[in-house]
């Protein structure tokens, strides 16, 4: 990644956090970058996480991750009860394409 020496802290950390959108986040992969993400809160923001169907742990990573949209692309239950406010819920795989 090639950052502007302005947007570079002392130790070459970039200043600016990377914002992360996680596909499959409830799976083994996802929820290990999730772990990893979680260990460097300064440096990484979970903008997206999306599953197939999930739902409840889907919400529980929203819960502590507070990204701008969740999408569950398997499940049409259009219920946001235990999405954190603010939290947008997708349901079309096209809609997250367009994020």
């Amino acid at each position: 990644m090639m950052v502007p020496v302005t947007d570079l802290a002392k130790d070459n950390i970039p200043t600016r956090k990377q914002r992360v959108v996680v596909l499959g986040s409830t799976g083994s992969i996802g929820t290990n970058t999730l772990d990893v993400v979680s260990q460097l809160p300064d440096r990484f923001e979970i903008v997206g996480l999306c599953a197939r169907s999930k739902r409840a742990e889907l919400f529980r990573q929203a819960e502590q991750f507070r990204p701008q949209w969740v999408a569950l692309t398997e499940d049409r239950d259009t219920s946001t009860e235990g999405l954190p406010r603010g939290t947008e819920l997708l349901h079309d795989p096209e809609e997250v394409a367009k994020r």
